[in-house]
């Protein structure tokens, strides 16, 4: 009898080692599947991710897109502004660069004080001189060369002058 409970004996514990394979093997599995859900959802996830980045991308290119458009339109306005203003008071596309104000009211009162400086058709209203004087010539006669470069730099228009300047260096004045 002592035998048969020897033999048994043996039978059990293999029993319990093969239970214990086969539960070590199902968790071995079981987190197997776990990981590969997580690899899974983090594939899942970084493919969104992936996405979203993309998206992005697209959006601040299309919003650029638009900035630059938005800019540029009031870039042709502010300058189609100028030139209008600028013919309103006589004065010739080459003192579109003088004109430097940012909104109307500012260009309005340039292009009058700019026009009164060279003596074109449009001087402002109101302006103290006599005609047939240097700084308000009778007819269509302008002013001299140096006469309007001294009334620039009195006017602390300097810009005014440094071109006058250029045209009587040139001799286009």
């Amino acid at each position: 009898m002592a035998d048969e409970t020897q033999t048994t004996h043996p039978s059990q514990q293999d029993q319990q080692q093969g239970q214990q394979q086969d539960t070590q093997q199902g968790q071995q599995t079981q987190q197997a599947q776990q990981n590969g859900q997580q690899d899974n959802e983090t594939a899942k996830w970084r493919r969104l991710h992936e996405r979203a980045d993309g998206d992005l991308k697209t959006a601040r290119g299309e919003l650029d897109t638009e900035r630059t458009a938005r800019t540029q339109a009031e870039e042709r306005a502010a300058a189609a502004l100028r030139r209008a203003i600028a013919a309103e008071h006589g004065l010739s596309g080459d003192a579109l660069e003088f004109l430097t104000a940012n909104d109307e009211d500012g260009l309005t009162a340039q292009a009058k004080k700019l026009s009164g400086m060279v003596g074109q058709p449009g001087a402002a209203e109101g302006q103290p001189g006599k005609a047939g004087t240097t700084t308000n010539p009778a007819g269509n006669q302008q002013p001299s060369l140096e006469e309007q470069i001294a009334a620039a730099e009195k006017a602390g228009q300097r810009g005014l002058a440094i071109s006058l300047k250029r045209q009587q260096a040139f001799g286009a004045g």
